[in-house]
């Protein structure tokens, strides 16, 4: 049986934000920074955390650029 995650307040955001910006490329750092001056800040770690499982779920595709070329 697969484990359950938990629909925690922080993760619905971060579900809204990707629905909404369907589409668009951004790192995880920019997503941070889009909540960090908002009503709803979520910290630097639980982004990480939550895209981490979201990955790893299904729920979103993670793309590795390498900068330097």
């Amino acid at each position: 049986m697969a484990k359950e995650k938990y629909r925690t307040r922080q993760r619905m955001l971060l579900l809204k934000y990707l629905k909404e910006h369907e589409g668009e490329h951004f790192t995880a750092s920019d997503l941070y920074l889009s909540f960090k001056g908002s009503a709803d800040p979520i910290g630097r770690t639980t982004v990480y955390r939550q895209l981490e499982d979201m990955v790893s779920g299904g729920e979103v595709k993670k793309f590795i650029i390498d900068e330097s070329t």
